[in-house]
């Protein structure tokens, strides 16, 4: 299977550039493969600044929703 991650690349003194430019709902759904809610945010953000996007509570509120409906569904 191949590996649909974002692929980031450090340009310089921590600032990093997508390889392949996606979009926001690209990035949501990237950061739902993360292992944990925090993950998610931090992963997030790097991917959205990487295409020189910006973050609102919107996109972490959906996070959330999405990480709470798992873990309902997990225990």
């Amino acid at each position: 299977m191949e590996n649909t991650m974002p692929k980031l690349m450090e340009i310089e003194n921590g600032y990093y550039q997508n390889v392949v430019p996606t979009t926001g709902e690209q990035n949501i759904a990237a950061a739902k493969c993360c292992g944990t809610f925090n993950e998610a945010c931090g992963f997030f953000r790097a991917i959205q600044y990487s295409n020189n996007m910006g973050t609102h509570g919107e996109h972490f509120e959906e996070l959330e929703r999405f990480f709470n409906e798992k873990k309902v569904l997990t225990d």
